[in-house]
């Protein structure tokens, strides 16, 4: 994300252009910050924090993007009725997940497919367990690893 953050304030510029629509900084956000944002999400484990850092980033953005200050006192909601979107990283990053696992379920072999099915040996270790990128998964498909499993096969 930190580096995301520098891009959009290097085309600081582009932002404060009269001449450029809105939709037209959107669209290069998009393009540009959100790829970049986004690289590599498919393997992120996503606590609820980390939910809330991305819709916080999204939201900076778009504020950057329409040069409102936080002094200005307008909300989330005028924000995203103004350029006409809503919050949409975090609803890509669930997608890709869910297209990687798709991919790890019809790979033949492989230690991916094994770990997803639990086949591993070994004990786990004492406290809590931390937040698994497999939860993401039946949070996102509404169910548990099988029934996501057989709905992909």
């Amino acid at each position: 994300m930190a580096i995301a953050r520098t891009t959009v304030q290097g085309m600081s510029s582009i932002w404060k252009s009269r001449g450029l629509s809105i939709d037209l900084k959107v669209r290069l956000l998009r393009a540009t910050v959100f790829s970049i944002a986004t690289y590599g999400c498919e393997s992120w484990a996503m606590t609820k924090n980390d939910r809330k850092r991305v819709d916080a980033f999204e939201m900076w953005c778009y504020r950057r993007l329409l040069r409102v200050t936080w002094k200005d006192r307008r909300t989330n909601s005028w924000i995203l009725d103004k350029i006409g979107t809503s919050l949409t990283i975090r609803s890509g990053i669930m997608e890709r997940k869910l297209k990687y696992f798709g991919h790890i379920v019809r790979k033949h072999g492989g230690v991916e497919k094994q770990i997803l099915q639990g086949a591993m040996e070994g004990r786990r270790g004492r406290g809590r367990p931390p937040t698994s990128w497999t939860n993401d998964v039946k949070l996102v498909s509404n169910q548990g690893m099988q029934g996501a499993t057989h709905q992909i096969e």
